[in-house]
């Protein structure tokens, strides 16, 4: 009891007890002493117990009979003074109740009701819930008057959202389901997500509320009240209020369609299991969303992805479609958009983003700087299985015969970097355009990262058996027939790794004797012979005279 209700109900006693004293002592007392035995007059109250007959000799009034002159004095305004202190000290003990238990507590039921659009809703629900009344405990005339007064104002946008609050909660306490379920659905899903800055509790009346239309519903006007602002309190409570029901395939869309306005890099984890035990309902879901976004709400639907698929341990065809989707938009012209897809494709993902290699690879030829380095850096630094990686080397050897020479460095930089050691054997049609290439540099990487010495391993995979690789045998001679860098880079590959074995040193000495072939191509030829004869036999004098027979 607080300080105040104390002092109403000291003062209110106090009132009372002497209200009651004096109106009774007013009223009664005469009563009680037994004076009404005693013959006195009715007017000034004389004794006339020695008179004789019924007129007073003390102020001349006659009494119409005996009876008369036995009456009990009664002081009536000392009476009506007591009265009025015994209702002032009911009064204030009234007060001292209500200040304790609530003025609605004092009223029945149905004069609540009948009063609630005088008093409002919250003292009558908190007064129904104090006493423990059921909504099955109410007529439907009743709780419609209730609800239709909770109702009005959830949709009041000028009332205080704590009472919208409260009001919420007292009506779900009653446990019955409202009459106008779609009208008190709607205002209480309209509610929640008006209220995103507010510290709201999300309590079962919140899920409840939110869940009276449907979890659709929901996800429909959170995408469009909510827009970009991203409140992580409020889609917390929206995720907890959309897990609370039975996990059917709308509701698992429904939840996909809300991670749209999840921040970039902030997860729910409430929503993993349904994700992960949901995978191709879930991703489904977003993949479709992303065939239909336009401009920014592309952006929208990918910013999930990095926290989703961090989380995601269940594969899907969808999840790859859209990982595939998002590094395609990698060379998107917005950075905006260019930054979330980076996000998808972080190299941290490993195999997650497998599907994601072929636009990688072709990103390494992209005009958006930013682009290519990103590109470059996923693919060097993917964490990926034998099988995997094996893919990925046999899409940057064949992309590497596509792009442009300023590209082709980088490419062959990346597949160097991911050889591992021994070699694992790529097949030989990747290869086919070699010798079309008229890049030195270009070609002089290619041929030391597809085809390094034999310490290492031969990655070519021949299609003839044997050590010799007639494959790259012929590739090599058809690169000396031509003039210029393919001749250079053919040279040196065989000066540098080459042997008797390969039998390339006739088309070498054929070089070095073509009168017609440029002098470049005729030194590098010569040197080539050069190095293989000296490797062949380090014993032979430098300045022995090249012959340029047929090898021995």
């Amino acid at each position: 009891m607080t300080t105040a209700a104390w002092i109403y109900w000291i003062i209110g006693a106090a009132l009372g007890g002497v209200g009651f004293f004096l109106s009774t002592w007013a009223l009664l007392s005469d009563w009680l002493a037994g004076h009404r035995k005693q013959r006195r007059c009715a007017k000034c109250w004389y004794d006339m117990g020695a008179v004789v007959g019924l007129k007073c000799p003390e102020c001349g009034r006659e009494a119409k009979s005996e009876k008369g002159l036995h009456k009990s004095r009664r002081r009536w305004r000392i009476a009506s003074l007591g009265i009025a202190a015994a209702i002032g000290g009911l009064v204030l003990n009234l007060v001292a109740l209500g200040q304790l238990r609530g003025w609605m507590n004092a009223m029945p039921i149905w004069a609540q009701i009948r009063l609630i659009e005088v008093i409002g809703a919250q003292p009558a629900l908190f007064s129904l819930g104090r006493n423990k009344v059921k909504g099955s405990d109410l007529s439907d005339t009743q709780f419609q008057a209730i609800e239709l007064a909770v109702v009005e104002s959830l949709e009041d946008s000028g009332a205080p959202m704590y009472e919208k609050q409260v009001l919420l909660d007292c009506f779900y306490m009653l446990g019955r389901e409202p009459l106008d379920r779609v009208r008190f659905g709607n205002a209480a899903v309209d509610y929640v997500l008006s209220t995103p800055n507010l510290d709201m509790p999300s309590t079962p009346a919140v899920a409840w509320g939110l869940n009276l239309r449907g979890p659709t519903y929901a996800a429909e006007q959170a995408l469009k009240q909510l827009g970009p602002q991203r409140d992580s309190r409020l889609l917390g409570r929206l995720f907890g209020a959309m897990l609370k029901g039975p996990m059917d395939a709308a509701r698992v869309r429904a939840i996909a369609d809300v991670t749209q306005r999840m921040p970039s890099r902030m997860g729910f984890g409430d929503i993993d299991p349904v994700m992960n035990a949901h995978a191709d309902v879930f991703f489904g879901s977003i993949l479709e969303n992303l065939r239909e976004a336009q401009g920014e709400d592309v952006f929208n639907v990918l910013s999930p992805m990095y926290m989703l698929l961090r989380s995601s341990t269940t594969p899907s065809t969808a999840r790859d479609e859209i990982v595939k989707t998002a590094a395609e938009l990698l060379g998107s012209a917005d950075p905006k958009l260019r930054s979330v897809c980076r996000d998808v494709t972080d190299p941290t993902f490993g195999e997650k983003i497998l599907p994601a290699l072929p636009a990688l690879v072709s990103h390494l030829s992209s005009e958006v700087g930013e682009t290519r380095t990103w590109a470059k850096r996923v693919l060097t630094r993917l964490q990926l299985s034998e099988g995997s990686n094996q893919i990925l080397l046999e899409l940057l050897a064949s992309r590497f015969c596509e792009q442009d020479p300023q590209r082709r460095l980088d490419a062959i930089e990346v597949f160097r970097a991911r050889v591992p050691t021994p070699l694992t054997p790529l097949r030989a049609d990747v290869f086919a355009c070699l010798d079309t290439i008229d890049d030195a540099a270009a070609l002089d990487a290619a041929l030391a990262a597809f085809f390094p010495d034999e310490a290492t391993g031969i990655v070519w995979q021949p299609q003839s058996p044997g050590p010799a690789n007639p494959e790259l045998r012929a590739l090599l001679a058809r690169m000396l027939q031509h003039p210029g860098a393919r001749t250079a880079a053919a040279a040196r590959w065989l000066g540098e790794r080459g042997d008797a074995k390969k039998e390339l040193r006739t088309q070498l000495a054929a070089v070095v004797s073509d009168t017609s072939r440029t002098p470049a191509d005729r030194a590098a030829a010569r040197d080539a012979i050069l190095h293989i004869r000296d490797r062949a036999d380090p014993s032979i004098d430098p300045l022995t005279p090249l012959e340029l027979a047929a090898p021995r």
